[in-house]
């Protein structure tokens, strides 16, 4: 790929497996780029709570409000 001009933004995304690389020229192209991948990402973080969830759920917790509850806490740290 070849640029027209040096971008201002460099995006890494990743996960286990692979990365990518991905160069915004301006700030309106960054834009672009956050918000088509803004869906993907919150479906992401989406499943990984509900992930973390069902998994304090087998260690005694009772309520919806204390699992989430753990589950931001544990992000935080």
């Amino acid at each position: 790929m070849v640029l027209d001009s040096d971008p201002e933004f460099m995006v890494v995304i990743c996960n286990h497996c692979y990365y990518q690389t991905v160069y915004a020229e301006s700030t309106p192209a960054m834009m672009n780029v956050q918000a088509r991948w803004a869906p993907a990402i919150q479906a992401a973080a989406v499943t990984q709570l509900v992930g973390e969830l069902e998994d304090s759920k087998s260690s005694g917790f009772a309520s919806f409000a204390s699992l989430f509850r753990q589950a931001l806490s544990s992000s935080q740290s």
